[in-house]
């Protein structure tokens, strides 16, 4: 058993291996969420383009998963910006939250949290919401004072406050403002995931799958099913479960290449051929099919593929940059929802995938990515500067 021990150790200081062990902040973790940050704004920049592809499939056959595919032409491989889509912007969500799962485990692991009890305790509660809930209610106050005083200035009304608001959405119709009500979820249902597969793990995945199944098929087709973080729980626990190994070639690991591979596949047929397949009432539609239980398994791929292939130290600024506005990445999310949801942010206009590429798509895409970007890490900075201030006078006291 010691022996084992200490070969583990070896393997861990290597970087082969993760787990209870891990103390250092992955550079490559900061990389991916900045990536994903970036490739947010850019899929919200060309939204345009998913809206009318969807009111396209809303009038197409629904076919049934055992009728054949039509036929195509080779050409038309990866024509549709929605399999780009799929397969790159609509990961976002998956990936944070699998990514989530990933760095949580750690942390209880490095903070000897193997209770319940433990990661409940006050002290825990207290952490992750100043974590999460204060950057939260801070941008809610000042939206709301903002559309106040717009409303009185102008007479547009650009703020919608409704129950959802109680659960984490921000006072206005932003693109990915479910995300934010996902993360308070998460923080009260992952101790219960965590601790259950760190004593029965083969039972929790499969309890994980199955609850995300039967959500699926009870409600497909609802408009708010995305909120509800039972939908998302194999990627929950693919986080825990490759925070035990990131190694992408891992003998363990091999299984999640084969899956991912199939799941990319799954999203490809989806989404390319513009059309929505049904099996006992759950609906596979492009959007809905990148966040389903199908495409966990390419969303841990990705994951792996960034860890393995991202740098592990930063040199170069571009990199710097990249990690600074994945450390900064909930501020931007939410300043994101805002930005585009107010109706200010700049939208690409074109009408094929070589038009993206044009002076003035280029334009807008760097204009969004300047203020989403440049006002969540603006945003970050305060919040952390408030958060050290409070830290020091409590200190001071004690």
């Amino acid at each position: 058993m010691k022996r084992k021990y200490l070969n583990w150790v070896m393997n861990f200081r290597s970087g082969e291996v993760a787990g209870p062990m891990q103390l250092n902040r992955l550079t490559q973790i900061d990389l991916i969420k900045g990536l994903v940050m970036i490739s947010v704004i850019l899929g919200h920049t060309f939204s345009l383009t998913y809206e009318s592809q969807s009111n396209q499939l809303a009038h197409e056959t629904i076919l049934s998963m055992s009728t054949s595919l039509p036929s195509f032409d080779i050409k038309d491989i990866f024509s549709h910006w929605i399999t780009y889509s799929a397969l790159i912007t609509q990961q976002a969500v998956p990936i944070l939250l699998l990514v989530m799962g990933l760095n949580y485990s750690w942390s209880y692991a490095r903070n000897n949290l193997n209770r319940l009890s433990d990661i409940y305790s006050k002290r825990e509660i207290k952490k992750r919401l100043r974590r999460f809930l204060i950057p939260f209610a801070i941008f809610f106050i000042f939206l709301s004072i903002s559309g106040i005083i717009w409303f009185i200035v102008s007479g547009d009304v650009i703020l919608q406050f409704s129950s959802f608001n109680l659960i984490g959405f921000l006072p206005v119709n932003g693109p990915g403002n479910f995300f934010i009500s996902l993360v308070f979820q998460f923080l009260l249902v992952f101790p219960v995931l965590h601790i259950s597969y760190r004593r029965r793990p083969t039972t929790t995945i499969i309890l994980a799958f199955s609850i995300s199944v039967i959500f699926e098929l009870l409600f497909s087709g609802y408009a708010d099913a995305e909120v509800c973080i039972l939908r998302y729980l194999p990627l929950l626990v693919l986080g825990i479960f490759l925070s035990d190994n990131y190694d992408l070639f891992s003998k363990r690991n091999r299984i999640l290449i084969v899956l991912g591979l199939l799941s990319a596949i799954y999203l490809i047929v989806v989404s390319q051929f513009q059309y929505s397949l049904s099996l006992l009432g759950f609906v596979f539609v492009p959007y809905e099919s990148s966040m389903s239980f199908l495409a966990a398994f390419y969303t841990a791929l990705l994951v792996l593929l960034g860890i393995k292939y991202l740098p592990k130290r930063v040199t170069l600024w571009p990199i710097h940059v990249v990690s600074k506005i994945g450390v900064a990445s909930y501020h931007i999310f939410l300043v994101q929802i805002a930005y585009f949801g107010v109706g200010i942010a700049f939208r690409a206009k074109y009408s094929s995938l070589t038009d993206l590429l044009q002076p003035y798509n280029t334009m807008m895409v760097l204009v969004n990515l300047l203020v989403c970007i440049g006002g969540g890490t603006l945003f970050y900075v305060v919040t952390k500067k408030l958060e050290e201030s409070r830290q020091m006078k409590t200190h001071t006291l004690s």
